[in-house]
């Protein structure tokens, strides 16, 4: 799935991540599987289509909160925030976010949290154009 993406391959990326989250569910990995429905999401938001990506998310969601998957749900619900967004449904993803604050917060996902706060305070734009060296400084500080 990589090789694909870095090629710029996006539609053969985003199979690749269709077809590696059922080898998942077959062979019981519920991590791999949610973390290929996240990508899948991701990969809708380059083409901003937002609406393609909600159910995914969803799905996400549910099947993480059924396995116990802390870390890939609170990046779901993130990303469920950011679709929400992104169609202008600002009050769902007003609240979206806040419940994405709090299971970013119960399992350590602090680049989510921030993620949720520059939403929160209007600052996503900020955050867009922050360096990769910018980004660092802040998952250094999250994380100690």
């Amino acid at each position: 799935c990589e090789d694909a993406e870095r090629t710029g391959q996006l539609a053969l990326t985003r199979q690749c991540y269709v077809t590696l989250a059922d080898v998942a569910a077959q062979l019981d990995r519920p991590q791999l599987r949610a973390q290929c429905l996240y990508h899948q999401s991701r990969l809708l938001f380059v083409d901003q289509r937002y609406a393609e990506a909600v159910p995914i998310l969803e799905e996400g969601e549910s099947f993480c909160a059924a396995n116990e998957l802390q870390l890939e749900r609170s990046e779901i619900a993130v990303s469920l925030g950011v679709a929400h967004h992104g169609l202008g449904d600002l009050t769902k993803a007003k609240g979206l976010f806040e419940r994405a604050e709090q299971l970013c917060e119960s399992c350590g996902n602090y680049f989510g949290l921030v993620t949720c706060l520059a939403y929160k305070f209007g600052l996503f734009n900020c955050w867009l154009y922050a360096t990769d060296s910018e980004i660092s400084v802040v998952n250094t500080h999250c994380t100690h």
